[in-house]
């Protein structure tokens, strides 16, 4: 701040800026998992009602389905590693 003389009588002048700062915040977050966060199947509900059931069922339905797969899959790899054992030591299930 300067003092200016107008008139024979002194003048308080100010060289002041004005700063405009902006503050941006970013929120995120993230949920795992076989099905939605549970708010996001509420959402879900509210905009068709009977949606948030027909997720659940559906992701039921998918894991029924991976472990039936799954449980085929080791019978598959016990079935093939006992026929490799039955072929190094000599026995075949043909000639029981």
């Amino acid at each position: 701040m300067g003092k200016k003389i107008k008139n024979n009588r002194p003048v308080l002048s100010s060289t002041s800026t004005k700063t405009e700062q902006t503050v941006t915040q970013i929120k995120a977050s993230s949920f795992i998992g076989p099905l939605p966060h549970p708010s996001a199947l509420k959402e879900y509900d509210s905009v068709l009602p009977g949606l948030a059931g027909r997720i659940v069922f559906m992701a039921e339905a998918e894991a029924k389905h991976r472990h039936g797969m799954d449980n085929e899959m080791a019978r598959m790899n016990l079935s093939s590693k006992e026929n490799l054992l039955n072929g190094v030591l000599g026995k075949s299930s043909d000639c029981a």
